[in-house]
């Protein structure tokens, strides 16, 4: 090779190189600073390596409130003057990003109150954070203001099965999810691994079969079923 393309092509190498660590580096950080009008996948691992699924979907499909007076009276809102809090394991980035985004949803909610999906992101968020009670506290509202939604009662579910290790807690909230949302198979699937978390293959075998009963041959649950008969 001529030694004079050698500079050259050292040149061309480390732009390569700068691009791509650039590249990585904004994918992350979007990964966390999405605006509140993309969906949010959260992916948990449960304590015995089972992997458990549920979407938060802040864009699509939306967040209805439909806020009236009940039995209780009209619900009280978290508050939006707290500080989220962050588990000491999160980059620095991350933590900046999640605060901008943050200060954003608040704002934003602060002029409008009556955003489904804003509540539902800012719940997102801090759960991302690791800020648990925040969470749970935005959620459970969520499943006040928005009853008729599926969405908030899937997170609380999640958030229970994986992270407070609340299991009654999120049975009832799965359960909720079916009710309102019989063809979302990620709650009979997440029961399903509720139920053999706590060794209860009666109740596994039901899950299943409620789930096939209103989703006929759907092939996630036909396996599961298959699963269970091989064992």
């Amino acid at each position: 090779m001529n030694k004079n393309y050698i500079p050259l092509l050292m040149l061309i190498v480390g732009i390569l190189v700068i691009g791509a660590l650039f590249i990585a580096h904004s994918y992350q950080a979007s990964r966390v600073g999405a605006p509140a009008t993309t969906a949010t996948s959260t992916i948990a691992t449960s304590t015995s390596g089972i992997t458990v699924g549920s979407v938060s979907a802040t864009g699509n499909p939306t967040v209805t409130i439909t806020q009236g007076a009940s039995s209780s009276g009209v619900p009280v809102a978290p508050s939006l003057n707290r500080s989220m809090t962050f588990s000491p394991s999160l980059s620095a980035d991350v933590v900046a990003n999640l605060k901008t985004q943050e200060a954003a949803n608040i704002a934003s909610l602060k002029a409008n109150p009556n955003q489904g999906d804003a509540w539902l992101q800012l719940g997102v968020d801090y759960k991302i954070a690791g800020d648990y009670a925040g969470a749970e506290a935005v959620w459970i509202y969520l499943t006040k203001i928005a009853p008729t939604s599926y969405i908030a009662y899937a997170d609380l579910g999640d958030l229970y099965t994986n992270f407070l290790q609340n299991y009654p807690k999120a049975e009832a909230d799965y359960k909720e999810v079916i009710a309102l949302q019989p063809d979302y198979i990620d709650a009979y699937r997440s029961l399903y691994y509720l139920y053999g978390m706590e060794h209860n293959p009666s109740a596994q075998s039901a899950i299943l079969a409620e789930g096939l009963k209103a989703n006929p041959n759907n092939p996630d649950l036909l396996q599961l079923q298959q699963q269970m008969q091989t064992q």
